[in-house]
């Protein structure tokens, strides 16, 4: 809140909010790269010392000692200063000094190094010259002894070619009556093994038609759900309550779509009221939808249980490494957030929020049934403060079995699916060897029929969540319907 009047003061609004004060100051310099990572405490710690300081800076300033001192300091700094500029000129001319000597040392050790290499230079020449000499004389020596070598070479060659061919033809004949005999007994085996493939094949893929049958009469089943309700929202609304009326035996659930702060649905689960949000969205659910429900939740003091459901999708700040989240309101109402609700299996989840009711239910009652002894009320109020440790702690145990459950049930279902298909692949690498192995023994060209080259397995995709029976097949869109 601005002032009148103060614009040209530095602090210009203060407000104080969970127990601290933010306020709003007008200054030149930026303070985010000197006091960016300050804690509250450091802050108000050097504002302090700021004040004491400045404090003390305007008492002296009146003080005519303070200018005498300050005077005597210049004094003797800049005194301080003369003489230090003094010596290092001093330094300076010393140095300059003992530069120019290794200079000079440094030039008078390399001339005489260049003499030393220079007199070493016309030496090699002269071995040069030498070695060239040998090195022709060398080189018709060798070329007389290669042409002696030469003849002898061809000689040896001859006498070793007619020996190896002799050898050559006895071993010929030899694998020829070995690759025979081995051929013979390949044709029958490979003759076995082919009709053992046809019959493990020919099951193989009457189970393989089986559950596929299964496969397509299922996704006809979700997919005509689909045509239900031309709103998604409503049928997200819709699916839910026909899960819940499977699941459990609750009273029918109201449909408070049309009332104010009324949420989608309402149930009076036992003894508790309880209001239901259904999000059903094809991206993550807004926070201000989070902010909504919680105020709806506000205006019905009277409900201990709140449900924000996120059939499909997260809901945003609601995750943080769960599927399932709880808070309790300021009124003690426990308030759930489930994300990715057909991710899991839902019958879990519907009897998990049953268990829930009951908690929230005693916890209320608790909470807004208090005597009217101050003393009383106080030792109340902490045992329900500790009794909400005990339900926090509990239901995120339970979440945590929620989900292990269901990963679980999801690994093992890819592990089954993941071993069909291996299985099925090499029966089929075996039958299509065997085949080309029958065609070469019948006396097919290998250029004709080539035998099949190695393939890698196909590799089954590992679904990071299960299918949910109740869960229909939808078009993707990027709007959002309540």
């Amino acid at each position: 809140m601005v002032i009148p009047g103060m614009q040209d003061l530095a602090i210009i609004s203060e407000e104080f909010q969970d127990g601290f004060y933010i306020s709003t100051v007008k200054h030149k310099t930026p303070l985010k790269s000197s006091l960016g990572q300050c804690t509250p405490t450091e802050f108000d710690t050097l504002i302090s010392l700021a004040i004491d300081a400045k404090n003390e800076l305007h008492r002296s300033a009146h003080n005519i000692q303070y200018s005498d001192t300050l005077s005597a300091e210049i004094k003797k700094h800049t005194e301080l200063f003369t003489s230090e500029r003094s010596k290092l000129q001093e330094d300076m001319k010393l140095l300059l000094q003992k530069n120019e000597n290794d200079r000079a040392t440094l030039q008078s050790s390399y001339d005489q190094k260049l003499k030393a290499l220079e007199s070493k230079k016309a030496k090699l020449e002269a071995e040069l010259s030498v070695s060239e000499l040998s090195v022709s004389k060398m080189k018709e020596q060798f070329d007389s002894l290669k042409a002696d070598s030469q003849s002898m070479l061809d000689i040896s060659i001859e006498k070793i070619v007619g020996q190896k061919e002799e050898q050559y033809e006895r071993e010929i004949q030899r694998i020829q009556q070995s690759h025979k005999h081995s051929c013979d007994a390949l044709e029958k085996q490979a003759r076995e093994r082919v009709q053992q493939c046809d019959s493990q094949h020919k099951e193989s893929i009457e189970k393989m038609r089986e559950l596929y049958s299964e496969k397509e009469k299922e996704l006809l089943r979700n997919y005509e759900k689909t045509f239900v309700s031309s709103s998604r929202g409503k049928q997200g609304e819709e699916e839910f309550e026909t899960i819940v009326s499977r699941c459990v035996s609750w009273p029918p659930m109201i449909n408070m779509s049309k009332t104010s702060h009324g949420t989608d649905r309402h149930c009076k689960i036992r003894n508790c009221h309880s209001l239901f949000e259904i999000k059903n969205y094809s991206d993550d659910v807004p926070s201000k939808e989070v902010v909504k429900f919680e105020r709806d939740m506000e205006e019905n003091q009277d409900c201990p249980l709140g449900v924000f459901i996120s059939l499909n999708t997260n809901i945003v700040g609601k995750k943080s490494g769960n599927f399932i989240t709880m808070t309790w309101s300021p009124k003690s109402q426990l308030l759930l957030y489930i994300n990715s609700f057909y991710s899991h299996t839902p019958e879990d989840i519907i009897t998990f929020i049953d268990i829930c009711a009951d908690l929230a239910w005693s916890i209320f009652k608790s909470a807004n049934d208090a005597p009217e002894e101050v003393d009383t009320v106080i030792h109340l109020e902490s045992r329900i403060g500790q009794a909400k440790i005990y339900v926090e702690k509990e239901i995120k145990r339970m979440t945590d079995l929620l989900r292990s459950v269901n990963h679980n049930k999801t690994f093992l279902i890819d592990t089954i699916n993941k071993q069909s298909t291996e299985y099925a692949y090499n029966i089929q690498q075996s039958r299509q060897a065997l085949k080309g192995i029958l065609e070469i023994f019948l006396g097919k060209s290998e250029e004709e029929n080539p035998p099949p080259s190695p393939e890698t397995p196909p590799q089954v995709e590992e679904a990071s969540q299960p299918p949910v029976k109740e869960k229909p097949v939808r078009k993707k869109s990027t709007g959002k319907t309540k």
